[in-house]
């Protein structure tokens, strides 16, 4: 599945020009952060509702912007509409690694103060000279902590991981 997204993704990234890409990626983003994501994502694949209200609805998310209604007629040639709401994240990712510019990905237990984003903000533009998108994952799983990933590098902070190296010395 992610190589569909990858196909789809590459195609709307070359098909558009720098301001065009800046702008859709800004709308997608939006989109993808929105609470109405699920919703959004029942929409698409409910197989009830026409091909044209689907194409009404997904170019009325990007304010009718002409420059993305042929990607928008391609997946409803193609009945992919149901591709739509996953697409908007991995189109902003794909966009990010085209830039060479990929977000920092922080998991937490629980929606962070403005201060704890700051913070990390900071840590992150030390850490790599420069400043980039950090996006939030919210994990109720997690005990408590951070987990902090960019590329291949992950620095984990999290108690899970503490509780987990402590049992491995008590195991051994």
């Amino acid at each position: 599945m992610n190589k569909l997204f990858e196909v789809y993704s590459k195609g709307l990234y070359q098909s558009l020009n720098s301001d065009e890409v800046a702008k859709i990626k800004q709308d997608f983003e939006a989109i993808a952060s929105s609470e109405d994501i699920k919703s959004l994502k029942i929409f698409f694949k409910d197989k009830t509702i026409s091909k044209k209200e689907k194409l009404q609805t997904a170019l009325s998310l990007v304010n009718d912007d002409s420059s993305i209604e042929p990607f928008f007629n391609t997946l409803a040639d193609n009945n992919r509409f149901d591709l739509l709401p996953d697409l908007f994240q991995y189109f902003v990712n794909y966009c990010f690694i085209q830039e060479d510019n990929i977000p920092v990905n922080v998991k937490l237990n629980k929606e962070p103060t403005d201060e704890i984003k700051e913070t990390i903000s900071s840590f992150v533009s030390n850490k790599f000279n420069k400043s980039m998108q950090v996006n939030y994952e919210i994990d109720s799983n997690l005990i408590g902590g951070i987990i902090i990933k960019h590329k291949d590098n992950e620095i984990d902070l999290s108690l899970d991981n503490k509780l987990s190296g402590l049992k491995e010395l008590l195991i051994n």
